[in-house]
């Protein structure tokens, strides 16, 4: 569903990894998104719309109709998301480490992805 919408990304099916190309979503050093980052999230945060109650629930059940011939309910425990760097050390006011750095880039591709109104001031 990603790859029809133009969004290419790398899926783990063994464990569960769904993986954004580098650099799609945030420019180097920072934790605000590009405007392809926010369109690349806004179609991810669509299709889980769509396809994570496939996944989740109680096994059994009325299958909703996206997930005709889905044998997978109950599958899914938990959604993590992780938040990277580059390899471009960092040491700012903002950012005293590339960890603080990707913390924030975590919180906001979650922020995103959920709809939550970011804090700017902390994600600079």
């Amino acid at each position: 569903m990603l790859k029809e919408q133009g969004v290419l990304v790398r899926v783990d099916l063994d464990n569960g990894i769904l993986q954004l190309s580098e650099g799609i979503l945030f420019p180097s050093g920072s934790a605000q998104l590009t405007p392809q980052g926010e369109r690349v999230l806004r179609i991810l945060a669509n299709v889980l719309m769509d396809v994570l109650p496939c996944y989740a629930g109680a096994p059994g059940g009325d299958p909703l109709p996206q997930c005709k011939g889905n044998d997978h309910r109950g599958k899914l425990e938990t959604l993590l998301i992780e938040g990277h760097t580059d390899d471009v050390p960092i040491s700012n006011p903002v950012f005293p480490d590339n960890w603080s750095l990707s913390t924030a880039r975590a919180i906001r591709t979650y922020q995103d992805l959920a709809g939550v109104e970011p804090n700017l001031r902390t994600l600079q």
